[in-house]
């Protein structure tokens, strides 16, 4: 028995950034809810995620794009419905981090991490 049972069976789900860390975790936990998942990422490591959600017995699709360009989230989500006819649920995971201390880092960088 998983401990959370959401019981999310046949529910289709996109996971934006789930290459790796903590989306590759979220997109694996919902596969073992029973979810279809929509594996995001711009990195094509993340259609290995894809794989291993697909041995879990669910469906899955690794559809690169990069989420800060709309065109791109507008052909993911095509996709996802193309593919499952819906989507239940959205989990903006992905996110960029420019490493540098707050008094230090510039405002272009700032609003690259913000937006």
């Amino acid at each position: 028995m998983n401990l959370l049972d959401l019981n999310l069976t046949g529910k289709v789900v996109i996971v934006t950034g789930a290459a790796r860390g903590i989306g590759r975790a979220i997109a694996l936990e919902f596969a073992r809810e029973g979810a279809n998942v929509i594996v995001n990422d711009i990195l094509e490591e993340s259609s290995s995620v894809a794989g291993e959600i697909e041995k879990m017995g669910v469906k899955s699709l690794f559809v690169k794009a990069d989420v800060s360009k709309e065109q791109e989230v507008i052909n993911m989500f095509s996709r996802a419905v193309d593919a499952f006819s819906r989507v239940d649920v959205l989990v903006n995971n992905a996110g960029i981090i420019r490493d540098a201390l707050i008094h230090k880092i510039s405002l272009e960088d700032w609003e690259a991490v913000i937006e």
